[in-house]
């Protein structure tokens, strides 16, 4: 497909940015199928869904109002720098899904509809390939919320656990207590196989590495380890 002229009302134009919108539709509907696959069982953003299906139709309307013209893409990209996200992802995979939904937007707004399929359907048979093999070796994913004491010998201490107690985990915020003496931090775990989350926690009291632990499965109620979380 070439460049398109959207001044242009003549029904080749017209069909040619239909194709591109439907494309864009299929390959963010399919991106939001898998995604809603691969997080069966737990509790999912209906938002969020809905969001992948049209930032791939929003990314082909920017690429095929742009078309070939340097002055339109500059327009654009100054109006989207206005633009504030403050939506926080808690898992990096999310992030994954909503640029897959753009590139396949893009793709199909730039003409290259089959280098944007034939991209989706790898990356989603790789994402839901992995997610089976992940949940078929029992590693399940949790929040974890730890209170500690401040400073980065006791959350050292947090991170050797995890890494003998989880197969992967990442630091998703911190925050100081109790006029920082103490602070809160909260981590996206996988669990091994196995666990519920009960391992994890009496390992982390037993140590002497926080005060409070708490474990919230996907899709389980929480378990606690002394005291509320606020």
């Amino acid at each position: 497909m070439g460049s398109l002229d959207l001044g242009s009302l003549d029904s080749a134009g017209l069909r040619q940015v239909a194709i591109a919108i439907l494309a864009a539709w299929l390959m963010g509907q399919a991106i939001s199928e898998v995604y809603r696959f691969i997080h069966r069982g737990r509790d999912v953003s209906q938002a969020f869904v809905q969001a992948l299906v049209v930032g791939g139709i929003v990314g082909a309307m920017l690429m095929l109002a742009i078309g070939n013209s340097v002055a339109r893409g500059i327009g654009i990209v100054g109006a989207l720098a206005l633009i504030r996200f403050r939506t926080n992802l808690s898992n990096p995979l999310d992030m994954v899904f909503i640029f897959a939904s753009f590139a396949g937007g893009i793709a199909a707004g730039t003409g290259n509809i089959v280098t944007g399929a034939l991209g989706t359907v790898m990356f989603l048979a790789v994402v839901a390939g992995t997610s089976t093999l992940m949940q078929g070796g029992g590693a399940r994913d949790a929040e974890l919320r730890v209170r500690m004491a401040a400073g980065p010998d006791a959350e050292e201490r947090v991170r050797a656990i995890l890494r003998e107690h989880a197969v992967s985990f990442a630091l998703l915020r911190r925050r100081d207590v109790a006029e920082g003496k103490e602070s809160r931090s909260w981590w996206r775990v996988g669990l091994k196989g196995g666990d519920d989350g009960g391992a994890l926690s009496r390992a982390l009291r037993g140590s002497g590495a926080a005060t409070e632990v708490q474990v919230e499965l996907e899709n389980a109620t929480p378990e606690s380890g002394g005291g509320d979380d606020d």
